[in-house]
């Protein structure tokens, strides 16, 4: 009698998980993905003024600008920690950090295919944040 006890609430979790799973599978693809939101701001016509510096090539990769040749290390670092280093390849399938100098930058710019970010420094965290977000993203997923 315990044992068929035992056996009933193992078929009963097992059902109980498939469901769950069924559901979370189901919610999950459901969802939309949106990358005319997130961190920095939609593109404008201020970047127009960047020129073919602001140019992502393919949608999905992330352009880091810098006026200072003092923050271009740090960037590039921060680009290799997080998609390693830049390749024809990588822009090609647009997962690349690709870090520009740009005087009329005007600073730091991080840009996007649909978003911008312009921060004082190489180590602030809306940066990173930045990157990580849309890197591999577009309006065409």
């Amino acid at each position: 009698m315990r044992i068929a006890g035992v056996a009933v609430l193992v078929v009963v979790l097992v059902a109980i998980g498939g469901l769950a799973l069924t559901m979370f599978a189901n919610d999950r693809d459901s969802a939309s993905v949106s990358t005319g939101s997130g961190p920095g701001e939609p593109r404008g016509d201020a970047v127009d003024a960047l020129g073919d510096a602001a140019d992502v090539g393919v949608p999905g990769n992330v352009v880091l600008l810098h006026a200072s040749d003092a923050d271009g290390p740090a960037l590039q670092a921060l680009a290799e920690e997080i998609a390693g280093p830049a390749s024809p390849e990588l822009e090609q399938a647009g997962q690349a950090v690709i870090v520009r100098a740009a005087p009329e930058a005007g600073g730091i710019v991080a840009l996007s295919d649909t978003r911008v970010l312009r921060v004082s420094t190489a180590d602030d965290p809306q940066l990173r944040a930045f990157v990580e977000g849309l890197l591999g993203t577009s309006d065409q997923d």
